[in-house]
């Protein structure tokens, strides 16, 4: 993709992917680092992003040094990984925006081996047809009214106009602000223009499972990458769940022990 080169020159990038390993507990450090389909999460996660076609260029963000020794070993050696010396997650961002110049990120999570990079491609286009707009963030929507990338197929990203990155920077106060970019935004929706896609009703179904938490997801996703390949698209995912009930059903139990374990984390 020529990243270094172009940003070492005098030229700015128009949209940036930035996969998001930047982690506060080694929990989810270890998550993204465990094997499904002969690949680590992460490298899948990787390897999905750089397909994306409307990306100028893709790189993996780390919280500090010590995480980009382990994270390092799962990371094309093709695609850069940056750790920052910021204190707090949005200020990672920050850095990384001013590092790496650029009009527009892509934020890519990093929990799903089945990434799509065409719904990545969406949000770059979207941003581009509505340029007039100015939008500050888009993101999909779930048909509840959340973020689409709060649900159990975090197979989506996160557009953000880089401007509105450091903005948020300079303002956020709280620890809950500080380690979460997209949560301060989406609480400033008289200070950021937000934009917002329906999810694909496909994927918007309790019965429908794509990340990876534990060694159930791993089954379910080493059962679709046996049957259609680890380049499969979301498309044909949702094609062989539908054929197949069972597997449904277990992700949809799945996801029911998940939600009623979150809740009880809250009380």
């Amino acid at each position: 993709m020529g990243l270094l080169q172009a940003t070492e020159g005098s030229r700015m990038l128009e949209t940036l992917g930035i996969v998001d390993a930047c982690f506060e507990s080694s929990a989810e450090l270890s998550r993204i680092t465990r094997q499904v389909g002969g690949k680590s999460v992460l490298e899948w996660v990787v390897r999905r992003a750089t397909e994306a076609q409307q990306l100028d260029g893709v790189i993996v963000l780390a919280r500090d040094a010590s995480q980009k020794e382990t994270i390092k070993r799962h990371v094309p050696l093709d695609v850069p990984l940056y750790a920052t010396s910021a204190d707090d997650v949005l200020g990672c961002w920050a850095e990384t925006t001013a590092e790496f110049p650029c009009r527009a990120v892509v934020r890519i999570p990093p929990f799903s081996p089945l990434l799509d990079p065409t719904l990545l491609d969406r949000l770059v286009v979207e941003a581009s047809a509505h340029r007039a707009e100015a939008s500050d963030y888009i993101g999909f929507m779930l048909k509840c009214g959340k973020p689409a990338t709060l649900s159990a197929s975090p197979v989506f990203g996160e557009w953000f106009r880089s401007k509105a990155i450091h903005k948020a920077a300079r303002s956020a106060r709280g620890k809950k602000y500080r380690n979460d970019p997209t949560l301060y935004i989406l609480s400033r929706p008289k200070q950021f223009r937000l934009m917002w896609l329906p999810c694909p009703t496909e994927i918007d179904r309790e019965d429908v499972r794509l990340t990876f938490e534990g060694d159930e997801d791993r089954e379910h996703i080493e059962v679709i990458f046996d049957v259609l390949g680890p380049d499969c698209d979301w498309h044909r995912v949702v094609e062989l769940l539908d054929c197949s009930p069972s597997l449904r059903k277990q992700m949809a139990d799945l996801n029911r022990k998940k939600a009623a374990e979150n809740v009880a984390e809250k009380r």
